[in-house]
């Protein structure tokens, strides 16, 4: 007899993240509670979908399940993935008693239609950290920015124009007790979108240098794995957050200066302005 060909086992959905900051949810809705964050090329096994397609749940973001936005992330062999319902049942509100005298021959009381479920709102797209010079500072993220400051003239060594001057963001990570976290990630999620990791400049500190690129930094991870991060205005030497540097950089009085008010000298591109270095102070603590 013909050997029986032995069955291939399908292969296990796998889901992988393309964007550069994806929010790991509970539920599969933009009102499901935060379980982590996800960063662009993260791979995890898909565990579940909705019938639409539209959320993946996947495994493990810090130790849970958790579900995916599908817009934000590519699945190869998601048909696999068992459907589950979109949203929990939604209990009906109590019928309201009725009046206490009533006739004695009343006619019976026909029963309200049982009033149906609001229909659940799209999914929103996140926040698209390029599409203002302003952060994003959600209060509930693990790690909230507690220190920001333009170091301008009369802070910055060297001054703003003298070629010595420093063009730094020095930035510190802090645990929940205000130590220094060594080895957090910290990305910035526009521009050339590079990493620092913390601990190179002492504990918690690294330095960046500004040229040409904006940055807009989020801590991605730390030693417990991937964590949800407020994002912080933008800094750059060309492009920043201009409210940021107005009095900064000289006022109305200094040729040289910039931004003494955001009418007079403050606009894009800097350098065509008046082309000036400053720095920056950041700190990002965890709070949760």
């Amino acid at each position: 007899p013909q050997p029986t060909a032995t069955p291939v086992p399908a292969a296990k959905p796998v889901l992988a993240i393309t964007a550069d900051a994806v929010n790991v949810r509970a539920a599969p809705s933009i009102d499901g509670e935060l379980v982590g964050l996800a960063t662009v090329g993260q791979q995890f096994d898909v565990t579940a979908r909705t019938a639409a397609g539209d959320w993946w749940q996947v495994c493990c973001v810090n130790g849970q399940a958790g579900w995916v936005y599908g817009e934000l992330a590519t699945v190869t062999g998601g048909e696999a993935a068992p459907i589950v319902a979109d949203a929990a049942p939604v209990e009906l509100a109590p019928v309201a008693e009725a009046p206490a005298e009533v006739p004695a021959e009343a006619a019976p009381v026909a029963e309200a239609p049982a009033t149906e479920a609001p229909a659940a709102e799209a999914p929103g797209t996140p926040p698209d950290p390029s599409a203002s010079s302003a952060g994003l500072f959600d209060p509930n993220a693990q790690y909230q920015i507690t220190n920001f400051r333009v170091l301008g003239l009369g802070e910055n060594n060297g001054g703003i124009r003298d070629t010595s001057a420093q063009h730094l963001i020095f930035l510190t990570v802090l645990d929940q007790n205000g130590n220094g976290v060594d080895g957090a990630v910290v990305r910035n999620l526009v521009g050339e979108k590079g990493e620092v990791t913390t601990g190179a400049k002492g504990p918690g500190k690294a330095e960046i240098t500004m040229y040409y690129e904006p940055f807009k930094l989020a801590v991605v991870s730390d030693g417990s794995g991937p964590v949800t991060s407020q994002v912080s205005n933008q800094m750059g030497l060309i492009f920043p957050h201009l409210p940021d540097i107005v009095g900064k950089l000289g006022d109305a009085s200094y040729e040289y200066g910039a931004c003494p008010t955001l009418e007079d000298r403050c606009q894009w591109p800097l350098s065509d302005v008046n082309y000036v270095h400053f720095s920056y102070e950041i700190t990002f603590q965890k709070v949760k």
